[in-house]
């Protein structure tokens, strides 16, 4: 494989990987948004504390992207 080809998938997937990272950032931060629209503090406190955010970032971009749940909102109601 040559240099540029190389090059070329290296970028791409450093890309990738920038691309995801960003999503968790805006993914946590919709997450806080949703929990405070919702007047959930145990959503809130997940999303802050550390070892959750692994889970409610995904959660959160998902909920951006198509839409809160039903399932989340009626467990928060």
């Amino acid at each position: 494989m040559s240099s540029w080809a190389r090059t070329a998938i290296q970028d791409t997937a450093d890309l990738r990987g920038e691309l995801l990272s960003w999503m968790l950032v805006f993914g946590a931060f919709y997450w806080i948004w949703l929990s405070i629209q919702l007047g959930s503090i145990v959503m809130l406190i997940a999303g802050l504390y550390p070892v959750t955010i692994l889970l409610t970032a995904p959660l959160g971009i998902f909920s951006l992207l198509f839409g809160t749940p039903g399932c989340l909102t009626a467990l928060v109601s």
